[in-house]
């Protein structure tokens, strides 16, 4: 992808490119359309009834499929961690081809719940995470000076990726089934993600990016560049870690109980999918609008909004479950679909910011690792469920969650 519209000169002997034009927005746009693919991890609550139906498991043992999805996501991003600081890109992308590609060609043949753990859950799983890490520390090398925008537009991709393509997959289920579903995703993921392996590559070290542009009413947080080590030491990234594994888990249980949670008030199986999508498009929707309140006001303000919506969603939960409005389960999916949009870009924001880009991609892989705990979430909301016989409880978790995520976000004060 050459860029016609850069400009070089020289600097004692030595050319110097300025990338002013369209060439890391060619990046961009291909990284976006990968990262909605990968975004159909967050539609599994779509194969739960058939899966359910079919063998006779029940919601606490579905729900684990994605917590091992969520465990081994984290692990996938770790390793590609490791391996963006010896291997081109292409080699990164590609080994996310054959994890995502085997692993759904393989949960297409499983016959017990153990087999589908391992091929959807650690394979899938897996191969996601090497592909969101590498992705996202690629864009931010290309765009140095709008890291809350342009991680907000990578993952607003990966969050709506399970609303766009969820429907087609309800549709897929509905006319082949979930084997051949499963067989048709593998096939195709293995042979798009691996012809786009061949066009990545990070951004040359001849090149100098636009200054990054100051805004009043942001507080510029910063703490240098800072190695793994002396981040994990750091009383900020604690505190940090603990906001992201509570705000995360709430996100994660409601994308892993969305059609059921909707079936449960009223809903019809044919819109179900539909109402629990709204989850993940106003989490896309609102890692975007994140990226952007980061950028002009900082991450205070991103964290405790978060938070704060996150709150009101639980109030708005109770209120559908006790009045069975489908009006209000709409209105709940969406602000508690834009209020987890803003607790995920706050991640990439915040470590590239208090850590600096030096250590980013081994330091954001680290980060990651909430999914290890936020990840059994959707799992204890599918224990409560069936004890309860009914997700009346599920509000009042929500509500503490997000209740000790906002006092952790005003307690975080420096790097």
């Amino acid at each position: 992808m050459g860029d016609p519209n850069s400009q070089s000169y020289f600097v004692n002997n030595n050319t110097i490119n300025v990338c002013v034009g369209n060439q890391r927005w060619g990046y961009a746009a291909l990284c976006l359309v990968l990262y909605i693919f990968l975004g159909l991890i967050y539609a599994w609550s779509i194969f739960v009834p058939p899966l359910e139906q079919e063998f006779g498991w029940s919601r606490s043992e579905t729900s684990m499929v994605f917590t091992f999805c969520m465990f081994f996501f984290c692990l996938g991003g770790l390793g590609s961690g490791f391996a963006i600081r010896s291997m081109p890109v292409k080699f990164i992308v590609a080994a996310c081809a054959l994890f995502i590609g085997v692993g759904f060609t393989l949960a297409s043949r499983c016959a017990s719940l153990t087999e589908l753990y391992i091929f959807y859950g650690v394979l899938i799983g897996f191969g996601v995470g090497i592909g969101y890490n590498v992705l996202l520390t690629t864009m931010l090398k290309w765009f140095p000076d709008k890291i809350g925008f342009i991680g907000g537009l990578m993952l607003m991709g990966f969050g709506a990726g399970g609303m766009i393509l969820g429907t087609t997959c309800a549709e897929l289920l509905g006319a082949f089934g979930w084997r051949d579903t499963f067989f048709g995703i593998g096939v195709f993921y293995l042979i798009f993600f691996l012809a786009a392996s061949f066009l990545l590559k990070m951004p040359g070290s001849n090149l100098v990016f636009p200054a990054k542009s100051a805004s009043r009413k942001r507080v510029q947080e910063s703490g240098g560049e800072v190695s793994t080590g002396q981040m994990l030491r750091r009383r900020s990234f604690q505190l940090y870690m603990l906001w992201a594994i509570f705000t995360v888990g709430i996100g994660f249980t409601l994308i892993g109980h969305g059609v059921p949670l909707a079936l449960e008030v009223g809903a019809a199986s044919g819109s179900a999918a539909a109402l629990a999508g709204l989850i993940s498009l106003f989490n896309g929707l609102g890692r975007v609008s994140g990226g952007l309140v980061f950028d002009h006001f900082g991450r205070k303000i991103l964290m405790r909004s978060a938070c704060l919506g996150l709150m009101i969603t639980a109030l708005l939960l109770f209120l559908t479950l006790r009045e069975k409005s489908l009006t209000l389960l709409m209105i709940s999916f969406s602000l508690g679909g834009m209020s987890f949009g803003f607790s995920v870009i706050a991640h990439s924001s915040v470590i590239s910011t208090f850590y600096g880009m030096k250590h980013y991609p081994l330091n954001f892989s680290v980060l990651t690792m909430y999914n290890l705990f936020a990840s059994f979430a959707p799992f204890l909301a599918g224990v409560l469920h069936t004890s309860m016989g009914s997700y009346n409880g599920l509000p009042f978790c929500i509500l503490g969650l997000a209740t000790v995520g906002m006092i952790l976000a005003f307690a975080i004060r420096k790097p």
